[in-house]
């Protein structure tokens, strides 16, 4: 009565088409990605730049691209260009996230040997490259806009990421904990209402 046998073979074609069409070769450049950073650990250098967030971003972005590949129409292309967009948004929102909170922590992250950016490096090398990271990521989260996103999502995309990007400006400004930390919330805001802004700009295209 409620089409059991049909649903299941509609997943099982679902999952196979992501599997062929985004899995595979986005594994393949995952995995060939981490053997290089294995490699560069290995050698020492990896412990020099601080890039330990790198494969991290690519692992959230990659599950914003397998939830869009799978929810695509049977024809079509796999992945369109906001689901691309937000992904970007999310790579480039992970070091800026995690490197605020290192700065605030610098001395444990330096105790277990873990080469965070904040910890390498000086606040005239680390808070240039968080507010750039932030600006790149609050541009790109307007990008959608012209892809189809409604000025729901846009509003919400507003309210996460200016406070997000006057946050990493005072902390470029006045490098220091009480403005990484700050900096660090504003993050937690911006991908709580951007996600916001995702979810209710579909809901209200659904609905209309």
């Amino acid at each position: 009565a409620w089409g059991e046998p049909d649903l299941a073979a509609q997943l099982r074609h679902r999952a196979d088409r992501l599997d062929a069409r985004l899995v595979d070769p986005l594994w393949r450049a995952f995995a060939a990605r981490a053997a290089e950073f294995r490699e560069a650990r290995e050698q020492g250098r990896l412990r020099e730049v601080g890039g330990t967030l790198v494969i991290g971003g690519a692992a959230g972005s990659f599950a914003v691209l397998a939830g869009a590949a799978a929810a695509a129409p049977e024809q079509g292309p796999a992945l369109g260009p906001v689901p691309v967009l937000l992904a970007g948004v999310l790579f480039l929102w992970t070091p800026p996230h995690f490197w605020s909170l290192a700065v605030t922590r610098c001395e444990d992250y330096r105790r277990a040997g873990i080469p965070m950016l904040p910890v390498v490096s000086e606040p005239a090398v680390w808070a240039p490259v968080i507010f750039c990271h932030v600006a790149v990521l609050v541009a790109l989260s307007f990008l959608p806009l012209a892809f189809g996103m409604g000025p729901l999502y846009g509003a919400f995309a507003a309210l996460g990421g200016l406070p997000f990007l006057l946050a990493a400006w005072r902390l470029l400004r006045a490098p220091g904990r009480q403005a990484a930390m700050r900096t660090f919330r504003a993050s937690l805001a911006q991908f709580a209402l951007l996600a916001t802004g995702v979810i209710l700009d579909g809901a209200a295209r659904w609905a209309a």
